[in-house]
């Protein structure tokens, strides 16, 4: 049965949706001028510090080398040669999966241990699978765009997408394709039995643990009935689905983008198991939090904003870090579901942030390649390392180390 996810039927307390972007500043947020979050407070060793347990570790890529970075120094850890398409590493920061050429490669850190590597071709038993309940799929290697690593490095998750070999002729010439997922066993090197194709997925974001795997399903479109997106729990060995739940926003229907005349549906931001729970962002920072067995809604807190739009939020155990559409960085208390800090900033993509020192790790992309910078509490910002490689449309780099 299907589920949705839906906000409370009580809507008593009304979000700030109405409220201009001046005055939303100043209600939530009293930073001088220049002091990056600078006012937050510090948290506790529990939540995501970088210089507590296990070693935080940004997994990126050059084009022609492999690299682990240090965030606060942009120092290369380790490296290895290689240039990877798709990055995923574990939490532990032990496992990385990367892509080179038609090839899945299964890395074991500190000294990059190749410990597999797994062809990706049309003979692979999930392309098999799904072949046999799409043969105009299974002609064509799958390509892969989208990974993920259980914590503890025993298992992944992959989207792929699958092109058939017959026109569409709603749309010209173009051919038609499937989203979908399959499961590697990084113990192994054995892939799944099984492929589970995605209704009407346009993203994936993917989310593994060694007994349950997860994929959110980003529907972006107004003529989803109302939602944004559906989460899928599948059972890793078999690929049965478990549960499902349609996430269903509050603020329905388009968004005006603060301070222009453009426009967008609301999408999902973030998603991320934290606290043995399923917590997903939307754009509008409206907070879903399910049980991540059964999908069940067990807390919510309504948009912030209607016009508030995150295109990235970074999930933490405390706190939401949000990189919008008209280039702010937001820092969301989870406590108080409240914004307590806000501050212009360029960049590309969000990366990760430092909440013992309150820094955002950013991405910008320029002509030599792009650079990973940090921007501290100070407002000062320091290029870390530039020449790496990215892509909007596939991870080229992952973080290691977060609670």
């Amino acid at each position: 049965m299907l589920d949705a996810v839906r906000p409370p039927a009580d809507r008593s307390t009304r979000p700030l949706g109405l409220v201009p972007t001046a005055a939303l500043l100043v209600v939530v947020v009293t930073l001088a001028a220049g002091l990056l979050f600078a006012a937050l407070p510090r948290f506790s060793a529990g939540s995501a510090d970088l210089s507590q347990g296990v070693k935080t570790t940004i997994i990126a890529q050059t084009g022609s080398e492999l690299l682990a970075l240090d965030p606060r120094s942009g120092q290369v850890l380790t490296q290895r040669p290689g240039a990877a398409a798709v990055i995923a590493v574990s939490a532990d920061t032990r496992t990385v999966l990367a892509q080179i050429g038609e090839a899945i490669h299964v890395y074991r850190l500190p000294d990059w241990e190749e410990r597999f590597r797994i062809p990706l071709t049309t003979e692979i038993p999930p392309v098999a699978a799904l072949a046999r309940q799409f043969p105009d799929f299974g002609a064509e290697p799958p390509r892969l765009f989208q990974a993920a690593v259980a914590p503890d490095g025993r298992f992944a998750v992959l989207g792929f997408i699958s092109y058939g070999t017959k026109p569409d002729a709603r749309f010209f010439d173009t051919l038609p394709w499937v989203i979908w997922v399959a499961g590697l066993d990084l113990k192994t090197g054995r892939w799944s039995d099984w492929a589970f194709p995605v209704p009407g997925a346009q993203n994936l974001t993917l989310l593994a643990t060694s007994e349950s795997l997860l994929v959110l399903s980003h529907d972006n479109q107004l003529s989803r009935g109302g939602h944004i997106g559906t989460v899928y729990h599948l059972d890793p060995a078999s690929g049965a689905l478990r549960a499902r739940a349609t996430v269903v926003p509050e603020i329905p229907g388009a968004a005006l983008i603060a301070g222009t005349e453009a426009a967008r549906a609301p999408g999902i931001a973030g998603a991320r198991i934290s606290d043995a729970r399923l917590v997903v962002v939307t754009e509008q920072l409206e907070v879903f939090v399910l049980d991540p067995v059964t999908l069940r809604l067990v807390e919510h807190h309504r948009p912030l904003s209607e016009n508030i739009l995150a295109r990235e939020a970074l999930i933490l155990p405390n706190r939401v870090v949000a990189l919008t559409h008209t280039d702010e960085l937001l820092v969301v208390d989870r406590n108080r579901h409240a914004v307590v800090a806000r501050q212009p900033v360029e960049a590309d993509e969000l990366v990760a942030f430092d909440p013992e020192d309150n820094a955002a790790l950013v991405m910008t992309w320029q002509d030599r390649g792009a650079c990973l910078e940090r921007i501290e509490s100070s407002g000062d910002r320091h290029t870390l390392r530039c020449g790496l490689d990215t892509n909007p449309y596939e991870p080229r780099y992952a973080v290691g180390g977060l609670p």
